[in-house]
């Protein structure tokens, strides 16, 4: 049987390597062991937290899929749709709110910035769920048969997975156990027995006490008097009715939505897609509700941003194609000077609040930054991250749903 290790690193040919190298502007040496650093990491972290449904379900599906027949864009970043979906869809499943943990250790060991990781980290992602997708659609693999195999091969990758990695994600017992060692027997069946009744009683106590915890939290959140939740539950049914990606945290169509020009008051042509973001702004600042609405009316009236996403992990990168929009709306507030707008981000709930609450406020600043560069800094009154604070599906929802409660959105002030 073939190393799954040296197989996922023939994928990346040296000629994907050198625009790897140039695309994030890094030493192609680096980028070589950072590559053999990240694909030895997926291994150790899938081996300890790949058995869940949603990683299946998108194993399944890259399996059908050819993720793996044109793999030199990947390294461009100019992924197709399938590859970057669930590249992006699977790297949330499987490391959560975690993705800064996996990314800073492979950052320090391979000598290269923490954003070139994550960009290099997206490149590979594709590659790794469509490789073991095959095995699980294809071949009829389990995801245990998988990380047993692993498990198995550990000797061919360990050495590439940095030290604080290992510690962070717990892979020090997962990789150094043998994987089908049998169990055991001890004598004492009293003291088996003891230590189970109390475990019973520890769990019964715990989820008791989560119980009333989540209780607290629902009630606190039902009393919650901003109009966030409400405002933008609304703002679904008035801008783009296209479905939402997940992973890309744009919309899933856009490459088959209907696009239009539309000319601006000095003269400035955009082009944006039919019934987006920038129309339905556009179409909003011209009107009577507008005009004649007050700041408290105002909040009711969110526009999520369609076109607009981050790159993985990351508070501060933008994914290609991103600036389009942005430069939309910076030239809609330059044509409407008097305009004045807030800037929101918001997160599901998955993964811990804090770490939710900390990247939604990266991204609204990084909003905010990218508007003040482009000359309508003045225009912005307020920026927030929400975090996961007016989330309203569970962190065990279907990325479907999940999506709905992670976007940028602004809305207007007076």
């Amino acid at each position: 049987m073939s190393q799954f290790y040296d197989s996922l690193k023939r994928f990346v040919s040296p000629g994907m390597m050198t625009n790897a190298a140039r695309v994030v502007e890094e030493k192609e040496a680096n980028i070589s062991n950072a590559v053999s650093s990240i694909f030895a990491s997926l291994l150790g972290v899938f081996a300890k937290d790949g058995t869940t449904p949603q990683i299946k379900n998108i194993l399944t599906e890259a399996g059908n899929l050819d993720l793996l027949g044109n793999l030199e864009p990947l390294c461009q970043e100019n992924p197709t749709v399938d590859q970057r979906r669930i590249g992006d869809s699977f790297l949330q499943s499987l490391l959560g709110d975690r993705a800064a943990d996996f990314t800073a250790p492979i950052a320090k060991q391979a000598g290269i910035s923490k954003v070139a990781t994550n960009r290099l980290v997206s490149m590979l992602a594709p590659i790794f769920a469509g490789y073991f997708g095959k095995k699980v659609a294809k071949d009829g693999w389990s995801i245990r048969k998988i990380q047993d195999e692993i498990k198995n091969q550990k000797n061919t990758f360990i050495g590439m997975i940095p030290a604080e990695l290992m510690s962070t994600f717990g892979l020090k017992d997962t990789l150094n156990a043998p994987s089908n060692e049998p169990v055991k027997k001890k004598n004492g069946w009293v003291t088996w027995l003891i230590i189970i009744i109390l475990l019973i009683l520890i769990i019964i106590l715990w989820r008791s006490c989560r119980n009333r915890n989540t209780d607290t939290v629902a009630n606190q959140r039902t009393m919650v008097t901003d109009t966030v939740r409400q405002a933008r539950d609304n703002t679904r049914t008035m801008t783009s009715t296209a479905s939402y990606s997940e992973s890309q945290g744009t919309n899933t169509s856009n490459e088959t939505r209907a696009t239009t020009t539309m000319t601006l008051a000095d003269g400035t042509t955009i082009h944006v897609y039919r019934n987006g973001t920038e129309q339905n702004i556009l179409n909003f600042i011209n009107s009577n509700d507008f005009k004649n609405a007050s700041d408290k009316d105002l909040q009711n009236r969110w526009f999520e941003f369609d076109n607009i996403a981050f790159e993985f992990g990351s508070g501060t990168e933008l994914k290609s194609g991103s600036r389009t929009q942005l430069n939309n709306i910076i030239s809609i507030l330059k044509n409407n000077k008097d305009v004045k707008v807030r800037v929101a981000a918001f997160a599901d709930r998955r993964g811990s609040e804090d770490a939710n609450m900390e990247v939604s406020k990266q991204r609204a600043k990084t909003i905010e930054k990218l508007l003040e560069e482009g000359g309508v800094g003045s225009q912005v009154v307020k920026v927030e991250g929400y975090g996961d604070e007016y989330a309203k599906h569970s962190a065990n929802a279907p990325e479907s749903q999940r999506v709905e409660d992670r976007d940028i959105a602004l809305r207007f002030v007076k």
